[in-house]
């Protein structure tokens, strides 16, 4: 238990006293909702994973999750993968919106779902004052045919204001399931909502 409110402290590292804007404040793996990418990845490396068929858009493919970098992977400490969701188009600064750090979990998936409650709950914890509701939900079977995933349970825990979003999410697989911790920023989430 000790060990995920450790892991969770430290993807939740606190950058600035105030907490105007909550999920620029935190980072996953030093990353921030906010940063240029190109603080991380050269603009050839970025081209070169905007260019990959297996990326995936979201909405009209204005917004896309990008793979990190073979450098950036090899330096993670936590996760065992990090993806980026940047504007897919006109802009050269490549600004993070989204963040996904994905953790392979090779026992049943119940292990991930324990996993789950825990880091909701301490993230739930941590903005106490916000009284943030976690909204917890089951993707339907039918909508996950051609895919991986057997399942997928996802706990959303949208920020007052609509100022952002954390997600914590489980998805089972034949081979090992995965948790990811997910901070999208307020832009991105309008744009998915609107």
């Amino acid at each position: 238990m000790r060990v995920f409110i450790i892991l969770l402290i430290l993807i939740l590292s606190l950058q600035s006293g105030t907490r105007a804007d909550y999920v620029r404040d935190f980072e996953i793996e030093g990353f921030s909702i906010g940063d240029s990418l190109l603080n991380y990845m050269t603009y050839d490396e970025i081209k070169k994973e905007l260019n990959k068929d297996n990326n995936f858009y979201y909405k009209n493919k204005t917004y896309v999750s990008i793979l990190s970098s073979n450098k950036i992977y090899e330096n993670l400490e936590i996760y065992d993968d990090i993806f980026f969701i940047i504007k897919s188009k006109n802009d050269n600064k490549f600004f993070i919106k989204g963040i996904e750090a994905q953790l392979k979990i090779d026992k049943n998936i119940s292990e991930c779902y324990k996993k789950q409650k825990i880091i909701a709950n301490d993230i739930q914890k941590y903005f106490q004052e916000l009284n943030i509701n976690e909204i917890k939900f089951d993707v339907e079977k039918s909508e996950l045919e051609g895919g991986k995933d057997k399942s997928v349970r996802y706990i959303d825990m949208p920020l007052p204001n609509e100022a952002g979003e954390f997600r914590v999410a489980c998805h089972e697989r034949e081979d090992t399931n995965l948790l990811f911790v997910i901070i999208n920023s307020k832009e991105f989430m309008n744009a998915l909502h609107n």
